[in-house]
């Protein structure tokens, strides 16, 4: 037998809270070559979690992004993914619930979510994938054209209470300037927001060339006073 056929799979730990799911996540990466290792304790944290997988002996993880039903963790997916980045842990967030929970909590995160796989669309392949990407992107620092940061004018439409919690409604000329992004208020610095009303125009560091409105991403918020969108930064 050669040294290659010799070699251990990678182990890949599963966090779900539904044991269904978590099964069939888990089916998904053993057909993507990995071994894969379910988590099936209760997490009341992220650190509990970050341990479980080191000693699960996993090198990558696959979480769901909703984890709090039946006790299963007392965070959602998205905080374990973020504070995986910068590691040497792949971490790649499912979600079969992609536009309500960008709207709502992922997008605070999504500079630190290299990765994010629609539940309906995981298959063997985009598991390899992703986690071949988060690893050129974190650990090679090759990072994609489509996650550069680059600063940009964010003008505010409208601010919104719905129940899940106040967002803001709004357009990146850089990005497209006819299509509506939604933000959560926390993705905003808490010194800026009372400012903030119709037409008023920030800058921020946003991935201006990403391809669907999924992987955008929003940092470095200045409020300016200045609303003349023709000096936008370079």
């Amino acid at each position: 037998m050669s040294a290659a056929l010799a070699m251990p799979r990678r182990r890949v730990a599963v966090a779900d809270d539904s044991p269904e799911y978590r099964a069939q996540k888990s089916n998904l990466v053993e057909l993507a070559g990995f071994d894969a290792v379910p988590l099936m304790g209760r997490y009341a944290n992220v650190d509990d979690l970050i341990c479980a997988i080191g000693d699960s002996g996993a090198s990558a993880l696959i979480c769901d992004h909703k984890l709090s039903e039946g006790n299963y963790a007392g965070f959602q997916g998205v905080e374990a993914v973020a504070y995986l980045y910068g590691s040497m842990i792949p971490a790649i967030l499912v979600t079969d619930y992609v536009d309500s929970d960008l709207k709502y909590s992922i997008r605070k995160h999504r500079k630190r979510v290299p990765v994010l796989i629609r539940g309906s669309e995981m298959r063997p392949r985009i598991i390899q994938a992703g986690i071949e990407a988060w690893e050129k992107e974190v650990i090679h620092k090759e990072i994609p054209v489509a996650r550069r940061p680059r600063r940009a004018f964010v003008v505010i439409d409208e601010v919104a209470n719905p129940v899940n919690g106040e967002t803001y409604t709004v357009f990146i000329p850089r990005w497209r300037e006819h299509e509506a992004v939604s933000l959560p208020k926390d993705s905003i610095p808490a010194d800026i927001r009372p400012a903030l009303k119709k037409g008023s125009i920030l800058i921020a560091s946003v991935n201006t060339e990403a391809e669907k409105i999924d992987d955008l991403y929003f940092d470095n918020f200045e409020l300016t006073p200045d609303e003349d969108l023709e000096n936008e930064p370079a």
